[in-house]
């Protein structure tokens, strides 16, 4: 099983640092200032706090402050639970460097993220409303090896499960 996020025309997906990412329109050079990056799925750690800190504040250099504005309990469109905090890097003096959006998803024991990493805030504020349609369009796609491991779990046509 993977996360399957809608995809708008003219938006690219690319392979950055190992990690597979959504880049949005209008992004220059290898660098985009405008992301979408793609976790892989994972069973659910005990200590959802911690996994939740693990993608929120991930690659955040040493000496910038993390602020959390919010974070909100909500469903993707097909009404799967999904979680998202935003958050702000904010420079030693107060200056912004980069605004977030993570978009935990939880599917029955396993989990997986979308993280929105924009360093211009004119470019993620013009494609606010367009990245949180994006992130609510996230679903499992359940073609792949663990829907087979998983099968003896789920009666099928009528027959009880084992």
């Amino acid at each position: 099983m993977k996360l399957v996020l809608l995809s708008p025309e003219g938006w690219e997906t690319r392979l950055i640092n190992g990690r597979q990412v959504l880049v949005v329109p209008g992004a220059v050079g290898d660098e985009p200032d405008l992301i979408i990056e793609i976790d892989p799925l994972v069973l659910l750690p005990d200590n959802r706090e911690q996994w939740l800190g693990s993608i929120v504040l991930r690659d955040i250099p040493e000496g910038v402050n993390a602020r959390v504005m919010n974070s909100i309990d909500t469903a993707a469109d097909l009404c799967w639970p999904m979680q998202l905090v935003h958050e702000f890097l904010l420079s030693p003096e107060g200056k912004l460097l980069e605004t977030r959006i993570a978009a935990l998803y939880r599917f029955f024991e396993y989990g997986t993220a979308a993280l929105v990493r924009g360093r211009n805030a004119e470019r993620y504020e013009a494609n606010r409303p367009k990245l949180l349609e994006v992130l609510a369009s996230g679903r499992p796609d359940w073609r792949g090896p663990e829907v087979v491991a998983l099968a003896d779990l789920w009666a099928w046509d009528g027959q009880e499960a084992r």
